[in-house]
């Protein structure tokens, strides 16, 4: 076994130990370092990999933001604390998104030529610019709105020029932007609205993708669905909503 294989080999086997997801990526940044052209089951485990590493991250920021309003009763060295500890979670996600994108940007998309693998790899930078910009204020927040905002419009227009405008990369593509759009980039009518328009049009003929690819199509049109009903319902209620002056 070659040393690139054992490496993938080591990264599947760690990926069931979520735990260990920072030596799962070291496996699969020597993977990369070896051939960076990684077949579907190889990009998968790069991306689990890293999401691995962050969503432990991403949920102690969103519990700690939640829980400014407790902190009123507490001493000053308590609150300087838990932001001594929000700046180092804030940090290490950054850190981490920002090192896989640009693996992806310096070492993966130069050597990546079909379609499919570009709006994959596109996509997968937009995600981790989104997930960089619900720990971010100001400034950077709106710098990695703008990044986020260019790679999904680059995975798009690939997607529309090359690819089926069903099947699950595309359709798990307009699921994510249209997240990005409605959670962070603060576009609420932009993203139901495209959320609609995809499952009114693609709904109907999933069907029409392949046996493999048919189930993970159909899985994507139920959370775009799903999605749409749960933003539907929040922006009722803000329209219900009194204003004050």
């Amino acid at each position: 076994m070659s040393e690139r294989d054992q490496c993938v080999t080591m990264a599947q086997i760690l990926g069931q130990t979520p735990s260990k997801a920072k030596e799962m990526v070291n496996y699969m940044k020597r993977a990369v370092e070896l051939n960076p052209i990684l077949d579907t089951s190889e990009r998968t485990l790069l991306s689990v990999g890293y999401k691995n590493l962050i969503t432990s991250r991403r949920q102690g920021i969103r519990h700690l933001m939640q829980q400014e309003d407790e902190m009123e009763g507490l001493t000053v060295p308590c609150k300087e604390r838990i932001q001594k500890i929000k700046e180092e979670l804030i940090n290490e996600l950054v850190g981490f998104c920002t090192e896989l994108i640009n693996l992806v940007d310096e070492v993966i998309l130069p050597k990546v030529e079909d379609p499919e693998s570009v709006v994959f790899y596109q996509k997968l930078k937009a995600d981790f610019y989104r997930y960089i910009c619900e720990a971010q204020t100001g400034h950077d927040l709106e710098l990695s709105l703008e990044n986020a905002t260019k790679s999904y419009k680059k995975a798009l227009e690939v997607s529309k020029q090359n690819l089926q405008s069903y099947s699950p990369t595309s359709l798990g593509l307009i699921l994510n932007y249209t997240v990005f759009l409605f959670e962070n980039a603060k576009k609420q009518t932009d993203a139901v609205r495209i959320a609609q328009e995809t499952y009114q049009t693609y709904a109907p003929i999933i069907e029409q993708n392949s046996e493999k690819s048919r189930e993970e199509a159909a899985q994507i049109i139920k959370l775009l669905d799903e999605n749409i009903k749960l933003w539907e319902s929040s922006l009722e209620e803000t329209d219900s909503e009194p204003v004050n002056e």
